[in-house]
């Protein structure tokens, strides 16, 4: 992947998951809870990244294993990398968005 590409994934994967965390009720157009029920859309959004990118691999490593000629090879390390990498930066996104929500009530 370039990495424009990274980029535009993250930047469509932060808006999603920014949109998931931000709850509104729906009368008043007031914040509600700290953790509201559409975080768990998050979680699942979080859940499918991590799945695509253990797939994507899982599958890449097959392939050239399997049609390659090559002794095998594992890239099974580069992928919990990446796993990591997006955890971190969820965990992050979910500490600011929560940081400024108590902010935004504080004063």
């Amino acid at each position: 992947m370039n990495m424009s590409e990274i980029i535009v994934i993250l930047l469509i994967y932060s808006g999603l998951f920014i949109y998931f965390l931000i709850s509104f009720d729906v009368k008043n157009k007031k914040k509600s809870r700290l953790f509201p029920a559409k975080s768990f859309l998050a979680l699942g959004l979080y859940m499918l990244m991590v799945s695509t990118i253990w797939g994507m691999y899982k599958a890449e490593e097959w392939q050239m294993n399997e049609h390659s000629g090559y002794p095998p090879i594992y890239l099974m390390n580069e992928a919990l990398l990446l796993i990591v990498g997006v955890s971190i930066y969820s965990i992050l996104l979910f500490v600011i968005m929560t940081v400024f929500r108590m902010k935004k009530r504080k004063g």
